[in-house]
């Protein structure tokens, strides 16, 4: 029987094809690997891993930025390092940007952030190679804690599109540009 953690990481998958079924043969499949029977982490893990892959053949940036999201937090609520994941979410969702035509990011420092953060709030980044490989957030000195029940660390500022080149958009949507 799935417990509330697991129902809710579940329930915010079923959109993209993920069901109780998916949830019990990754865990059937690990736990005769394992040898043993396999966590709830454990699935919830195998299964980003296996949407990860999905949409990177797509390539379909949103959906990677978005489960790059959930993966980071799922890290962050078991105390495990998150920071990796979290760049990863950034990195996919400046490429998002600049697949619509964007030009530039710029940061929008969360109201509670740290020092840290509130040094980057509305720093403006052209969108670039060097941006993408190296996004600005979050930042390696994060300090943030959003609750007194969550570590420090995990960071809630968010990049916003900016400088929207109309002829990129519109050869992105496939009309002339």
């Amino acid at each position: 029987m799935l417990i509330s953690d697991e129902f809710v990481m579940l329930s915010s998958l079923w959109g993209w094809g993920i069901t109780r079924d998916t949830y019990e043969e990754t865990k059937a499949m690990l736990s005769k690997r394992f040898g043993t029977e396999a966590s709830w982490g454990d699935v919830a893990w195998s299964i980003y891993a296996q949407l990860t892959d999905e949409f990177a053949r797509v390539p379909d940036f949103e959906k990677l930025a978005t489960i790059y999201a959930c993966m980071a937090a799922h890290l962050h609520n078991r105390h495990r390092a998150h920071r990796q994941c979290a760049l990863e979410y950034h990195r996919y969702r400046i490429m998002l940007f600049r697949e619509h035509g964007f030009r530039k990011v710029r940061i929008d420092a969360h109201p509670y952030g740290c020092e840290a953060c509130e040094a980057l709030r509305d720093k403006t980044y052209t969108i670039n190679e060097d941006l993408i490989k190296n996004p600005p957030l979050p930042p390696e000195n994060c300090a943030c804690q959003l609750t007194k029940s969550w570590d420090a660390g995990y960071c809630m500022c968010q990049l916003v599109a900016e400088d929207l080149d109309q002829k990129a958009m519109l050869r992105h949507l496939g009309l002339k540009g």
